[in-house]
């Protein structure tokens, strides 16, 4: 089992990950409010899509590594529940390598990071297609004013179930 060999020690970058995100964060913030890049949004196209994006969206997605750690926690808690033997103190050995890691990581995403549900990922049964059809077409009808291409023509998966938040200036508004 590669927690075994790898140890504890080679699963800490994701803590050192976690220390800098708001440092990576703070870091578009300013490249954002830098003259020459104002200067080069300005050329663009669609300035306001590209600067929304580096604003909201990159953010976001540098999250990635962060779910990805914590679906090793999830996935060694799934494998421990179906395993027996010795399957099981080797899975009850890698989570004792990594339980160090885990408690700092949530301590430093709490708030970071949305509740995920339990179990989510490749080891649990997806839904449907058409299910997912019908939970993709339920979420864009709830959101007010959408204004972008039909979700049911760009998207083929359902992922994840949490808050929609929608952002204006000065105010915002939570969507379940």
């Amino acid at each position: 089992m590669c927690y075994l060999y790898l140890q504890s020690q080679e699963f800490d970058v994701y803590a050192n990950y976690a220390n800098s995100y708001s440092d990576s964060v703070n870091a578009l913030q300013k490249l954002l409010e830098n003259a020459e890049a104002k200067e080069y949004l300005k050329t663009l196209t669609e300035p306001d899509l590209f600067k929304e994006a580096i604003q909201y969206v990159l953010p976001k997605s540098l999250l990635e590594p962060l779910y990805h750690c914590f679906y090793y926690f999830e996935a060694v808690n799934m494998l421990m529940r179906k395993s027996k033997g010795e399957d099981l103190d080797a899975y009850e050995a890698a989570e004792g390598c990594m339980v160090r890691l885990k408690m700092n990581l949530e301590k430093q995403c709490t708030g970071l990071l949305p509740s995920r549900k339990e179990d989510l990922g490749v080891l649990v049964q997806k839904p449907s297609y058409k299910t997912s059809m019908k939970i993709i077409s339920s979420v864009q009808s709830k959101i007010e004013g959408w204004e972008g291409p039909d979700l049911l023509q760009c998207s083929t998966e359902f992922l994840m179930e949490g808050s929609v938040v929608i952002t204006r200036e000065g105010n915002r508004r939570r969507i379940d």
